[in-house]
């Protein structure tokens, strides 16, 4: 799991935004680089805590909160995180 977060955690700086290139002399077609705030992740029973680490590394890279939502029926393995 920590190999996730280590990728993630690298990826962070190299969201940028830009200008992309586009057919039409009238539009303008960018991205930008801004956290969208809270991000929810609900989590099931099966296979916690990768799953937890695929959505929280890229939410928390790109500056945002997240609530994370671990399964009921077996809340234990995130508990550690």
């Amino acid at each position: 799991m920590a190999e996730y977060f280590r990728f993630y955690g690298g990826a962070a700086d190299k969201i940028s935004g830009e200008t992309l290139p586009i057919d039409k002399p009238d539009l303008f077609v960018f991205t930008a680089r801004e956290p969208v705030g809270v991000v929810a992740a609900v989590v099931p029973w099966n296979s916690q805590m990768f799953l937890a680490a695929v959505k929280v590394g890229p939410a928390i890279a790109a500056g945002n909160a997240i609530v994370l939502k671990a399964s009921e029926h077996a809340s234990a393995p995130l508990l550690a995180l």
